[in-house]
This record gives C-alpha cells, sequence and structure tokens, in this order.
C-alpha cells in the first residue's frame, strides 16, 4: 500500500488537520454553530492506491458522529465528495488515471 512515512503524512493531512481544526472550531462557536467535514466518495470503497487517503477520510465520520454527541449544541456533517480535478493532480499521468477509472479497478 505504501510506507508507514507516507501513511502517517495522510492520516495527518486528511484526518487529523480536519478533526483538530473542527475541534477548535467547536470551542468558538455558540447554539446553532455548524460545521461541516469533507469526505470523499472513495472512503467506503478505496480504489487501488488510495487506501491510506480512504481510511483517514472514513475516520472522518465517527469523529464527526462523536463530536456532535460532545457538542449538541453545532450541527456536525460529514459530505462525501465525488471526483473533482484539483490542483493535486498536477503531473498524474492522464492516460493512466482514464484507465484506472474507466476499468473501475478498486479493491474488496
Amino acid at each position: 500500500i505504501c510506507n508507514v512515512g507516507s501513511w502517517r503524512s495522510i492520516v495527518e493531512t486528511n484526518l487529523i488537520g480536519p478533526a483538530t481544526a473542527a475541534t477548535e472550531a467547536a470551542s468558538h462557536l455558540g447554539p446553532g454553530g455548524r460545521i461541516i467535514l469533507m469526505s470523499s466518495c472513495s472512503a467506503p470503497t478505496p480504489w487501488r492506491g488510495l487506501v491510506p487517503y480512504a481510511s483517514a477520510k472514513m475516520a472522518l465520520e465517527p469523529f464527526a458522529v462523536g463530536l456532535q454527541r460532545e457538542k449538541p449544541h453545532l450541527s456536525v456533517s460529514v459530505i462525501r465528495l465525488g471526483p473533482a480535478a484539483t490542483e493535486a493532480q498536477t503531473g498524474w499521468s492522464q492516460d493512466k488515471l482514464r484507465d484506472s477509472i474507466d476499468t473501475g479497478r478498486r479493491t474488496g
């Protein structure tokens, strides 16, 4: 899948970062405040090569449930976003990406 250092970086970026930001925001929001966390449609069934990312994104969902229970005066939601072009794809092989999507290669 990938080495421990890569796992750590991916989890810090996609789970610990959003969880830390949401926790900090929750301490400043009053009744009716809203926190929206962004997950990924690949979270429940990751594509090959995206297991660390999908695992971190999937972990946001129980985090949101827990935060909602700890801060019942807030609204805490998770949105699973679908495929979207971002700056992250810079340098990716478009042919390999297209082939992966077209063949629907997924794990499980």
